[in-house]
């Protein structure tokens, strides 16, 4: 070849003809084998959200139960704080 243009386009033209052998060739590698399905990807951000949202929906009903208890609590030690100071 007798100028660097030449070379270039020959070298560039040589690289993208060989890629789709190579392709081939990784292809077997990379493939699933007959028989094997192909593996998925989960969506686990959809998941991940609905059991964030029940976990938080449990956790609301526990402290809501334990400060309805709490209240009672001190509701049921106030009326005996004022019946033992008021004598009855």
């Amino acid at each position: 070849m007798d100028n660097a243009g030449q070379l270039r386009s020959s070298l560039i033209d040589e690289v993208r003809d060989s890629y789709a052998p190579a392709y081939e060739d990784v292809a077997v590698i990379i493939r699933p084998a007959r028989g094997q399905p192909e593996k998925i990807a989960r969506q686990w951000s959809g998941q991940m959200g609905i059991a964030g949202l029940i976990f938080l929906v449990i956790g609301a009903a526990i402290v809501a139960h334990h400060y309805m208890l709490y209240d009672l609590l001190l509701g049921d030690l106030r009326e005996s704080l004022e019946k033992i100071m008021h004598g009855h």
